[in-house]
């Protein structure tokens, strides 16, 4: 994830010297662990305006260690390597939301997916809302009934469909 999202980052350097690039119009889109590299440029990448990312993680701890924020989560994490804790640490998204705000952002999650848990999700959106509050139709999540660690007909059609609208718009200016 640390890696592709670097390499994205080189990709549009590369692409900025094209006249034909349009670098004011630049999404990315992932599916499970790409949508987990989509979350690190959403904070990290300032050229990328629209995010979708469909079945991935957004709390990367939660992610990791597969408990909840609290003090079971804390006892796992300080059970890992200096080097994992690190890593995953530089790269987490949930500390760095207020990066993410005014980009147009689309998650979608199965509700029984035994990877990514729904909770984490609903979290991040609920953290988020304040700081779309001038900008509350650039923020949408899809939480799928009855579904694990599956993309859906439903999930890509809407992705989809946010992926075009909000790249067609007028973009909105991300502060640097």
């Amino acid at each position: 994830v640390s890696h592709t999202a670097r390499d994205v980052s080189k990709i549009l350097d590369a692409l900025s010297a094209r006249p034909e690039v349009d670098l004011s119009r630049v999404g990315i889109a992932g599916i499970s662990m790409g949508s987990s590299t989509c979350m690190v440029l959403a904070w990290k990448e300032p050229r990328i305006t629209v995010i979708a990312g469909l079945i991935g993680a957004v709390d990367f701890w939660w992610d990791m260690t597969k408990t909840a924020p609290g003090k079971d989560q804390d006892a796992k994490r300080e059970g890992l390597s200096l080097r994992v804790r690190q890593l995953v640490s530089s790269i987490d998204p949930k500390p760095r939301k207020s990066a993410i705000a005014p980009k147009a952002l689309f998650l979608a999650n199965g509700d029984q997916d035994d990877g990514i848990n729904i909770e984490s999700i609903r979290t991040f959106v609920k953290d988020l809302k304040p700081s779309y509050k001038d900008h509350p139709d650039r923020l949408k999540s899809l939480e799928e009934q009855k579904v694990g660690h599956s993309l859906t007909n439903r999930m890509w059609e809407e992705g989809t469909e946010w992926f075009v609208n909000h790249l067609v718009e007028k973009p909105v200016r991300v502060p640097r």
